[in-house]
């Protein structure tokens, strides 16, 4: 009977724990579904719902319109695309949502996809304006919250355009670099003759401007791949999806280019 007493008494206790650890997922789920109860102020804007832990300036509110021109140069763009985007001024709510999330509270950005919620971080966003200015154009170290903030949506437009499962097992480097490429297509785009590209991909192998988290660079090169992809070997969004090149392979080939590309350029 004892041996029996103590198997009923384990096995309520692991229901109750059962329970407690569902009843968590549920108010991390709701809170993951509705963060705006969180932040005072809300605007709408074009297609977006603009959400801040600070008041709303209308500098803030215009970047939005640079948001746009960015998202709509990509192939992606989708005209009923309606995102929230919750501006955390003070790291504690950005960082709050980061640990739910299980990311890096020391990031810019973060979006959540399926559900179409994106945060950003404006400490980091004016770290790197501080530290970095315009030294490395076109790139999220510019610390442009357009640039930021587009590269954050284009995540949702790539998931929205492919699906959840096919864009959750793209390598990493096609999210990210696709992100950071799609973000400065209307910056890029009167570029001639790849200068541009080519002009960038040495600050990448010839300058020591990287002095953040290896993640930084590593990004930089990402856009640097993809940006090649579409530019030089002419791919499409749907080529850039299906090409089956690893990582690997894309950057030989992008590094012999840029060999060839510096060859022609001294003599």
């Amino acid at each position: 009977m004892k041996l029996k007493l103590k198997i009923i008494i384990i096995i309520n206790w692991l229901l109750r724990i059962t329970i407690l650890l569902i009843l968590i997922e549920i108010v991390h789920f709701a809170i993951l579904v509705n963060p705006e109860i969180f932040f005072e102020h809300n605007i709408n804007y074009r297609r977006y719902t603009i959400f801040s832990d600070a008041s709303i300036t209308w500098e803030v509110l215009k970047t939005f319109d640079e948001v746009e021109e960015r998202i709509i140069a990509t192939e992606i763009f989708d005209s009923l695309f309606s995102p929230k985007i919750f501006i955390c001024f003070s790291q504690k709510p950005y960082s709050f949502f980061t640990f739910l999330l299980g990311v890096n509270s020391n990031s810019s950005g973060v979006n959540v996809s399926l559900l179409e919620n994106t945060f950003i971080n404006m400490n980091k966003v004016g770290y790197l304006k501080m530290k970095y200015g315009r030294k490395i154009k076109h790139s999220h170290l510019v610390g442009e919250l357009s640039q930021i903030i587009a590269h954050e949506l284009i995540h949702n437009l790539s998931q929205k355009k492919i699906g959840w499962s096919a864009y959750r097992i793209l390598p990493r480097w096609k999210r990210e670099g696709y992100a950071e490429y799609g973000s400065v297509i209307s910056q890029i785009g009167s570029d001639k003759n790849f200068e541009g590209l080519f002009e960038r991909s040495k600050i990448y192998f010839e300058e020591d401007l990287f002095n953040e988290p290896m993640h930084s660079k590593e990004y930089y090169k990402f856009q640097l791949l993809v940006e090649y992809l579409f530019k030089v070997e002419k791919n499409s969004f749907d080529e850039f999806i299906k090409n089956t090149n690893s990582e690997k392979s894309v950057f030989n080939n992008f590094q012999n280019w840029y060999k060839r590309t510096k060859n022609k350029t001294i003599n």
